[in-house]
């Protein structure tokens, strides 16, 4: 069976990186391993958005064989945002601020010595997006998104018949987080409780990757898992496969 995965640094990892190769010591890799799973494709990227990860999810299923192959989706929080940039023809990523913009370089035949001609060229676009984000975004207008982003790879993995276990980044990627406490704006929209209604809870770890990680983070200042935390994920997305499909 092979193993496709997706999300964002805590998927990809977060050193090391040369190219587009993956790293033999993140949670994905460690599959490799086992009995049940004899082929690894790690579709993350570092800073990537849960737009970024149903878009690209949607684009490798549409090209490759969706046969023998079980999903694992590792949700980013919901605060990043992509765009297109016609121009350049190439996605852009959105983490924080301007400065932590990302290049979809690995689309595109761009390099990274590209990179002071793409900021300059999209220096205008990235100042509306930084705009945007802070004048209309919201908790509840990034949860509506982050909720159809959801549906959207939930719906099209029941058409596929793809098995895809769902995992969070941190406790905001849990979609049941969200109306623990009836009395926030999030649990008091309707949009956002009816799209809360439309996915399958089953489908979603009861933990997610920062507590599962804790103490095994890179340093004091890094929250990304070490290596020894990878290990820890990987046990656990394991023994949840293996519980909730009999795999």
């Amino acid at each position: 069976m092979k193993l496709v995965a997706n999300g964002c640094s805590f998927t990809q990892g977060h050193k090391g990186k040369e190219g587009n190769k993956t790293l033999d010591w993140v949670w994905p890799s460690l599959f490799n391993g086992t009995k049940e799973f004899s082929e690894v494709i790690n579709l993350a990227r570092e800073g990537g958005s849960n737009d970024r990860l149903v878009r690209t999810t949607l684009e490798y299923f549409n090209n490759n064989s969706s046969e023998d192959t079980f999903l694992v989706l590792q949700h980013p929080t919901p605060n990043r945002k992509e765009w297109l940039n016609l121009h350049h023809n190439m996605w852009i990523g959105y983490v924080s601020t301007e400065d932590d913009t990302l290049y979809d370089l690995s689309a595109v035949d761009y390099t990274i010595d590209d990179m002071p001609m793409l900021r300059k060229d999209t220096a205008i676009q990235r100042k509306i997006i930084h705009q945007y984000k802070g004048l209309v975004e919201s908790d509840i207008t990034e949860t509506i998104n982050y909720f159809k982003n959801i549906i959207t790879i939930q719906n099209f993995c029941k058409d596929k018949n793809i098995p895809c276990l769902h995992i969070g980044l941190s406790a905001r990627c849990i979609p049941e987080l969200y109306f623990r406490e009836q009395n926030t704006d999030v649990a008091q929209n309707i949009y956002c409780k009816e799209l809360y209604k439309l996915i399958d809870l089953n489908i979603f770890c009861n933990r997610f990757l920062t507590e599962i990680c804790r103490g095994y983070e890179e340093s004091p200042t890094d929250g990304h898992p070490n290596e020894a935390g990878h290990e820890r994920i990987f046990r656990y997305i394991y023994n949840e496969i293996k519980k909730k499909w009999q795999i």
